[in-house]
């Protein structure tokens, strides 16, 4: 959980077991889950991400995010 902390990046790549992540209300405009394949739920509203692969989350069950 990292939402409404003013961050223009985050690197997930070594959260490989991650399976929850809250960013929403960021300054974040890429997010990449690539290597977060147990990610089932994402929050990423609020940001100014313009594309979001989630191909290689298989198991998300929920997405809340809005793409600029």
């Amino acid at each position: 959980d990292c939402h409404l902390n003013e961050i223009d990046q985050i690197d997930l790549s070594q959260n490989t077991e991650l399976t929850d992540l809250n960013c929403r209300f960021n300054h974040l405009t890429h997010i990449d889950v690539s290597k977060n394949t147990k990610l089932t739920d994402l929050h990423c509203e609020g940001n100014q991400i313009k594309d979001l692969d989630l191909s290689k989350n298989t198991e998300l069950t929920l997405i809340l995010c809005s793409l600029k």
